[in-house]
């Protein structure tokens, strides 16, 4: 990913895929299976309930990746203006 992709939007982190062999895949995998069989034992209002905090944690993973993109970008930026001032000097 060149700085010029990422400015022209062509390589969006949120929407980079993962191959099919990959950890993340195996893990997402494995969460719908015990998720299914989780579910199967709830009543309705159980199944709500739990929908309700996946979601509350979904979201709160969002704005967690969010902010650790955003501090990696400004921690990127704070290494490149002190090896610019070093060279400075």
């Amino acid at each position: 990913m060149t700085i010029k992709e990422l400015y022209l939007g062509n390589n969006i982190p949120i929407e980079m895929r993962y191959t099919s062999d990959s950890e993340y895949v195996r893990l997402s995998a494995e969460w719908v299976k015990l998720y299914d069989e989780f579910i199967a034992g709830l009543s309705e209002k159980q199944r709500e309930d739990f929908d309700r905090l996946t979601d509350i944690h979904g979201d709160q993973n969002c704005i967690s990746n969010e902010r650790c993109y955003t501090q990696g970008f400004r921690d990127g930026a704070e290494l490149m203006l002190e090896i610019l001032r070093e060279e400075s000097e």
